[in-house]
């Protein structure tokens, strides 16, 4: 996925330590890992147009990001939930940087979430996490 967005969005795609990533030609992954991306492309609208182009032409599912986030947030992910959906939320970390994490799990006060990065799971009440109450849903279209 970050290498489409590579591909999509170039050199305007992606920065790194806070300034244009301008000298990357050709990036691999490895360098890409390093990346933030920033506004227009690095929020959940740029990332579900990304997502979506990697789906093939005939799968049953879509990323969506729906628009009523801020107000909706806690319906969103409990109806994900219900439904067998997937949803990706957004969390603050103390150095100021996001992070997006699959939530796999939420009673109406407590969130499980994964982190695929060092591969573990954790539950905290939801005012635990520093969601900043925007998702995408993964759903059958």
């Amino acid at each position: 996925m970050v290498l489409r967005f590579d591909e999509m969005f170039g050199q305007h795609g992606y920065i790194i330590q806070g300034k244009p990533a301008k000298f990357l030609t050709k990036p691999t992954i490895t360098h890409l890992a390093l990346c933030g991306f920033p506004a227009p492309h690095g929020n959940f609208d740029g990332f579900t147009t990304v997502a979506n182009s990697l789906l093939p032409a005939d799968c049953s599912w879509i990323f969506r990001h729906p628009n009523d986030c801020d107000n909706e947030f806690e319906n969103h992910l409990a109806g994900a939930l219900r439904n067998g959906d997937g949803i990706l939320g957004v969390i603050r970390l103390n150095n100021g940087n996001c992070h997006v994490l699959p939530i796999i799990g939420y009673d109406g006060s407590d969130v499980t979430v994964y982190d695929p990065g060092p591969g573990t799971i954790e539950t905290k009440a939801i005012g635990g996490f520093t969601f900043n109450r925007d998702c995408v849903l993964l759903t059958n279209k």
